[in-house]
C-alpha cells in the first residue's frame, strides 16, 4: 500500500467530487462522520492514517457500486421513529 501524500489524495478526493457530484460534506460525513473534513483537509489539516484510509476505501467502495459496511461506515445518529 502506497500512502498518498496530501497534495494526492486531494486530487483523488476532487477528482471523486467531480465524477459523482457529491458534495464534499456529504464525503466527510458518510466517509467518516466528519461533515467539514474535506473543507479542514484543504485549509491544511494533517488527517491520520486511519482517516484517509477511511476516506480511500469509501470513495472505492463508491466506486465500485458497494454500499459502505457497517464497521466502515460512520456512526449513525439517533434514530427518529417515523410516523406513518
Amino acid at each position: 500500500m502506497t500512502i498518498p501524500t496530501d497534495e494526492a489524495l486531494l486530487e483523488q478526493i476532487d477528482a471523486f467530487l467531480n465524477a459523482t457530484g457529491m458534495s464534499p460534506t456529504r464525503l466527510g460525513l458518510d466517509a467518516t462522520g466528519e461533515g467539514g473534513l474535506i473543507k479542514s483537509i484543504r485549509d491544511g489539516r494533517s488527517i491520520t492514517l486511519r482517516t484517509g484510509r477511511r476516506l480511500v476505501e469509501f470513495m472505492d467502495a463508491y466506486a465500485a457500486g458497494e454500499e459502505a459496511s457497517p464497521e466502515k461506515s460512520a456512526p449513525e445518529s439517533p434514530s427518529i421513529a417515523k410516523v406513518a
